[in-house]
């Protein structure tokens, strides 16, 4: 829930002054879907890229939901990076969009 509070607000704030980016954004969560272990387990990506997929925050989200329902399935520490890339998103989020919100309606 966070992670989706985040991003919502960071799109919310950015999509009002760049017109442009609800244009690229479906294209960007599309692809999005393919940097995120949804259809694979995290083990498949090489130890050397793995700190991306650590420090992406939906992968964190769905390697912790996968941790907690398949007991055999070894938990990665490296995952709770990725909770605090969430928290930054959320805080930086809340920041800007509160340092542009009085600027939102000259945007309209």
């Amino acid at each position: 829930m966070l992670l989706g509070l985040s991003v919502s607000i960071w799109l919310s704030a950015l999509t009002i002054r760049y017109r442009d980016l609800q244009h690229i954004l479906p294209h960007l969560i599309n692809f999005g879907i393919w940097l995120t272990p949804v259809f694979y387990p995290g083990t498949l990506i090489p130890a050397r890229y793995a700190i991306v997929l650590y420090c992406n925050p939906a992968a964190s989200a769905i390697e912790i939901f996968r941790w907690s329902i398949i007991p055999d399935q070894p938990f990665n520490m490296a995952y709770c990076y990725g909770l605090g890339v969430m928290i930054v998103l959320l805080i930086s989020g809340i920041w800007y969009f509160r340092r542009t919100e009085d600027y939102i309606s000259d945007y309209l």
